[in-house]
C-alpha cells in the first residue's frame, strides 16, 4: 500500500511539474512576417539565415538556424530583448542608471565584467556590458546592450557559448544596428 501511495505521489508530482513547464508557446517558431506583432515598442530585423521562436517561460528569442542544424539548443547562441515598463522605468532617470543597477548586480555576484559606453546615432550613448557565465558544465559569454530614449529603457541580450561567440557576432552587430525603439509606444 505504501508502495503504491508513493508511486501515484511520483506520479502526480511529475504531472504537476510536466504542467507547470509545458507552456503553449515554448518552441513555438514563428514566422518573419507576424514578428512586428510581437515586438513591444520597438523594431528589429533579423537576419534570414536566423529563425524566430519562444523559449523557457515564453521569452521571444532569436538564434542562428545554422546552430539548429547542428544540433545546438537555443539557449546555445541566442539574442532576447527586454522592455523596462511600468513602475520600474519610472524609477530610472537614464541609461546611466539602468547601467549602474546592472554592474551593482554583477559586483554582488562577483562576477567580472566589462563595461563600454557607445553612441548610437538616434539614441545617444548606451551601454554594453560584457560577462560570462557557466551552466549545465559550458561556458557562456553574455553582452548586453542598455539603451533609454524618452523614458523607455530596453535591454537587448546576446547570450552564446563561448566557441559560439565570435561566429555569430557580426550578425549581432548587424541586429544592434537595426534596433529602432517606436515613438508611438
Amino acid at each position: 500500500m505504501k508502495r503504491l501511495l508513493l508511486v501515484l505521489l511520483i506520479v502526480s508530482g511529475c504531472k504537476v511539474v510536466k504542467k507547470s513547464v509545458d507552456h503553449d508557446c515554448y518552441l513555438k517558431k514563428i514566422k518573419k512576417e507576424s514578428l512586428s506583432l510581437l515586438f513591444k515598442g520597438y523594431t528589429l530585423e533579423i537576419p534570414e539565415d536566423w529563425y524566430s521562436s519562444f523559449g523557457a517561460h515564453c521569452i521571444l528569442f532569436h538564434s542562428p538556424k545554422k546552430l539548429k542544424k547542428r544540433g545546438v539548443i537555443y539557449y546555445g547562441n541566442k539574442i532576447t530583448i527586454h522592455r523596462i515598463v511600468g513602475k520600474a522605468s519610472e524609477q530610472y532617470k537614464g541609461v546611466d542608471d539602468l547601467v549602474k543597477e546592472a554592474s551593482l548586480r554583477h559586483k554582488e555576484e562577483k562576477e567580472e565584467f566589462y563595461v563600454s559606453e557607445l553612441y548610437h546615432k538616434d539614441y545617444g550613448k548606451y551601454y554594453t556590458i560584457k560577462s560570462g557565465h557557466s551552466w549545465n558544465l559550458r561556458n557562456y559569454t553574455d553582452v548586453r546592450a542598455y539603451f533609454f530614449y524618452k523614458k523607455k529603457g530596453f535591454i537587448i541580450t546576446y547570450s552564446s557559448l563561448n566557441k559560439y561567440y565570435d561566429e555569430f557576432l557580426p550578425d549581432v552587430d548587424k541586429i544592434l544596428k537595426s534596433f529602432k525603439i517606436l515613438e508611438s509606444n
